[in-house]
């Protein structure tokens, strides 16, 4: 390995410097330009050639010319050739507006595109990587020209090509540069010069197996990549070169996804439990699990949480059906889907690894001579639903507080040696639940204080809510009432005020407070053929005898049972106090029938459900 230290001018003197495919495209966003271009200007203000860090580049020497593969600091350097080309391009403008002969003699001006072009044939001295050479050949032509041509200017504003993109923040931010044409020319040159300048630690290595592990060790302490990057680079080197393009491409598919930290951290808690951010790379290597065999146990898991997090119902039946082959109840199957896309709009992911663990055994178990039996799938996911509901949605608590524990159960199912073993860790985890379990009291003092607002979020928890007193009150089947993919046919149920927001007529209503139009109390879900404009501006007595008296088919349980629990008499003086009675009613039958947690544990042969 070569190392010394020089300045970016010097780098740029490489024939050729080119981003290999494996590595990651580039993903700089605002933000990073907006750092970027504040630290060049301290560095021209403090006249101080800044450090940029180490770069590593692996030379190639089987080629006519010689060619340098970035191995680290491919981010910085194409973000500083887009900055330079934007500069030049910017500066070229200030000069040819009034006096070309001024641009032809700007020695500066020749010098940074020196920086990004060859000096034998014009090309460009970078090679970025295959997802940015399009968007690098239109910013390298010198005939393209936003600042001059409106065409180019306008398909710039529109494009979402990130090396175009960020030449549109560099562009922008250098429209600030001087306050005139004079002082924007010195600006622009002076900042060119800093560039140029730039310091960094250059390490030039020979073979693949010393790039990866100069990468590595340059890279321990995870401060300026992702532990993705870190990650897919421990993968590249446990596998041969002619496989690095398909491993390219696969860990591309596993990673895209919102939060690929956040997937790969989950990954880690089902093979040795609760571990930080900061120490994940460093324990995923400890595991001892490299190179394809490591990829591909990413990719499952990828892939699962790629269903529960975004997958629609086919995908989510789909992957189901595939992970446990033998034949699970519909309604079932169901009622987990409903269960996993309430956990999702509730935005907690802790429980994932905790699940994929449970899943994987569970069809591992399927072999066992003491199958547990399917019901239990379900129970698994409606307790945490129903925890999670009483506790994070409803109450103050903060999900991220059972991280710790459900990552240590994820790695404790997935270590199971036994269906005895596995059912052991279950009963404790719902013990767990149990005990913390925010009491009634409180969930009361919250639920009462529901109410209903104009807006699509509020609306789909509404009718989650309604939907899951209608399941229950069915007792056999689903309610359809709750959406988990918000495409909600006109004919479905709608959230009724029971007292009207605006009644057609006010003789015999009580006079209610603000506050209490809109609470849970007063909310019902109709049938939308019934909730017509008639009944929406009924009186709450009027409702009353239109709905008793209206085909019982056309009516949900949730209406009927409304109905009956309810006297004519109260109907008739439907107000602040019948509101809040009803609010406190509701309370008590989600926490006391609805939302209940499994407390019978595990019985292989005929699991029960409900309270004891």
């Amino acid at each position: 390995m070569d190392g010394k230290f020089t300045n970016f001018k010097a780098l740029t003197e490489k024939e050729r410097l080119t981003i290999p495919a494996f590595q990651r495209p580039y993903v700089w966003k605002s933000s990073n330009f907006e750092d970027f271009v504040e630290d060049i200007m301290f560095y021209n203000q403090n006249k101080d050639y800044g450090f940029i860090g180490t770069i590593i580049l692996k030379k190639n020497k089987n080629r006519k010319k010689v060619n340098y593969e970035i191995v680290d600091g491919q981010q910085r350097i194409t973000s500083l050739m887009i900055f330079l080309i934007a500069l030049t391009r910017r500066l070229k403008f200030l000069l040819d507006e009034n006096n070309q002969k001024e641009f032809e003699s700007n020695a500066i001006y020749f010098d940074a595109v020196n920086l990004y072009r060859n000096k034998s044939d014009g090309s460009p001295i970078l090679q970025p990587h295959e997802k940015g050479i399009d968007g690098f050949k239109t910013i390298s032509n010198p005939d393209w020209n936003p600042l001059q041509d409106e065409e180019a200017n306008e398909s710039l504003k529109k494009s979402k090509d990130p090396i175009l993109v960020a030449y549109r923040e560099f562009q922008t931010l250098s429209e600030n540069f001087g306050k005139n044409r004079k002082t924007k020319i010195k600006d622009i040159t002076e900042l060119i010069d800093v560039i140029s300048n730039l310091n960094l630690n250059l390490l030039t290595v020979e073979s693949d197996e010393e790039a990866f592990y100069t990468f590595e060790t340059t890279n321990s302490r995870g401060v300026s990549l992702g532990v993705q990057d870190q990650l897919r680079n421990h993968i590249f080197s446990g596998v041969e070169a002619k496989f690095r393009e398909e491993v390219r491409l696969r860990w591309d598919e596993a990673l895209d996804i919102k939060n690929p930290s956040q997937m790969l951290r989950q990954y880690y808690f089902t093979k040795n439990g609760y571990i930080s951010q900061k120490q994940l790379y460093k324990a995923v290597k400890k595991l001892k699990i490299q190179g394809m065999e490591l990829l591909t146990e990413i990719e499952e898991y990828s892939r699962f949480f790629k269903v529960l997090e975004n997958g629609s119902k086919e995908t989510f039946f789909s992957y189901f059906k595939e992970l446990i082959p033998e034949r699970i109840d519909s309604q079932d199957l169901h009622e987990i889907y409903i269960s996993s896309a309430a956990l999702r709009d509730f935005k907690t992911i802790q429980p994932l690894p905790a699940i994929y663990s449970f899943l994987k055994k569970f069809k591992e178990l399927e072999t066992d001579s003491l199958k547990p039996n399917k019901k239990n799938i379900k129970v698994f996911f409606k307790n945490f639903e129903n925890f999670l509901f009483i506790n994070y949605k409803i109450g103050e608590n903060r999900a991220n507080a059972i991280e710790n524990i459900t990552a240590n159960l994820a790695k404790d199912l997935n270590n199971s040696n036994s269906f005895e073993e596995f059912k052991k860790k279950i009963t404790s985890f719902y013990r767990w639940l149990e005990e913390r379990l925010d009491p009634i009291e409180i969930f009361k003092s919250r639920f009462v204080e529901l109410k209903y607002v104009n807006q699509t979020k509020n609306k789909r928890d509404l009718r989650y809510l309604f939907s899951k007193h209608e399941t229950h009150l069915m007792q056999v089947g689903i309610s359809d009432i709750y959406n988990p993919e918000e495409s909600y046919p006109a004919d479905l149920e709608n959230i009724e005020h029971w007292y009207p927001q605006n009644p057609k007529k006010k003789d015999n209503l009580s006079e209610i407070l603000d506050e209490k139009l809109h609470n849970i109390g007063n909310l019902l879900t109709i049938n939308a053929k019934l909730n017509n404009n008639k009944l929406r501006n009924m009186t709450p007595h009027e409702k009353y005898k239109y709905l008793r008296d209206e085909d019982k088919s056309n009516k949900l349980n949730v209406v009927k049972t409304f109905l009956k629990n309810y006297s004519e008499n109260e109907f008739n003086d439907w107000g602040d106090e019948s509101i809040s009675k009803r609010a406190k009613d509701l309370a008590d039958f989600s926490y006391e029938e609805v939302w209940t947690l499994d407390k019978i544990y595990y019985d292989p042969q005929q699991p029960k459900s409900g309270k004891q």
